[in-house]
């Protein structure tokens, strides 16, 4: 009876088990954009408590950091000059490299397929903001972190998907400036030389509300275009740049002798007139 009882149980106690199995979660889950951009996650470098299951940010992105430096050939690329016209300013004066252009310098430096910036963390939003942390590998090996982050307003013209592609840029030319790529651009004696030399600013009018205000654009540049309306275009900002300091004057010689002849006429003693050669002589003291 007993047996029987255990047999017939068997196939109810392994749908019970089957019930209370616990399904095995992921380590790390990605929700969509649509999903995640509402998310609170705070990227905390504390250990976690649950073995990092909710939180996606590890100490491991930082595998081989400074173990070596690259390459001069590399490292003079990186560190090069910007060219003057590939400088943008924006309207409140505020200079720029694009960002197509950190990309073009990090190619050519490691070769496409070279570098990579590897998302550490999922998208949200901020305050008008979406933010997203990146880490950028050179050859292989971690070389700088940056949080990325663009406007977005949810149910505004701009898709998440296009905000997301936004703060990806804006995360390269963060973490290039730890390479030294464009370091000129926050020197404030490069921006003042630059801006007087390549920009103009410009009193501007919006047509729709009357109110005017400063803009700065290049002097190459097209005027401001509707709603705005170029009222009038201020000095160049070279004025505002210190004179050059005046040669410095050769001093005179030591001793210098001028010389000049005058011939007047004199009487001698018998009232006879004659010539005489008079000779004069300058000396000048040594300042």
């Amino acid at each position: 009876m007993r047996r029987a009882v255990a047999m017939l149980s068997r196939p109810v106690l392994a749908r019970s088990m089957t019930r209370l199995a616990v399904p095995v979660r992921p380590l790390l889950s990605y929700a969509p954009p649509s999903a995640s951009l509402s998310m609170a996650r705070s990227f905390s470098t504390t250990p976690p408590q649950d073995g990092g299951n909710n939180r996606p940010y590890s100490t491991d992105i930082y595998q081989g950091i400074s173990n070596q430096a690259f390459s001069k050939e590399i490292a003079d690329i990186l560190s090069a000059p910007l060219d003057s016209n590939d400088i943008e300013i924006k309207p409140d004066g505020i200079i720029y490299l694009p960002e197509i252009k950190y990309r073009r310098i990090l190619n050519k430096s490691f070769g496409p397929g070279g570098w990579g910036l590897k998302p550490t963390g999922p998208p949200q939003t901020e305050k008008g903001n979406i933010t997203r942390p990146y880490a950028l590998y050179c050859q292989g090996r971690f070389v700088s972190e940056a949080i990325g982050e663009n406007q977005y307003f949810e149910g505004g013209h701009m898709s998440s998907a296009t905000a997301i592609e936004g703060s990806k840029s804006n995360a390269v030319m963060r973490c290039c400036k730890d390479l030294g790529v464009g370091s000129e651009l926050w020197d404030p004696v490069f921006i003042q030389k630059w801006k007087a030399a390549y920009t103009v600013e410009v009193l501007c009018e919006d047509d729709r509300t009357k109110s005017k205000k400063k803009m700065w654009r290049r002097k190459d540049r097209q005027p401001f275009g509707y709603p705005y309306k170029e009222v009038r275009v201020f000095a160049s900002a070279a004025s505002a740049l210190p004179a050059a300091a005046p040669a410095a004057a050769v001093p005179p010689p030591v001793e210098e002798q001028v010389q000049s002849d005058a011939e007047i006429e004199v009487a001698d003693e018998e009232g006879i007139l004659c010539n005489i050669r008079l000779v004069s002589f300058v000396f000048f003291d040594e300042v």
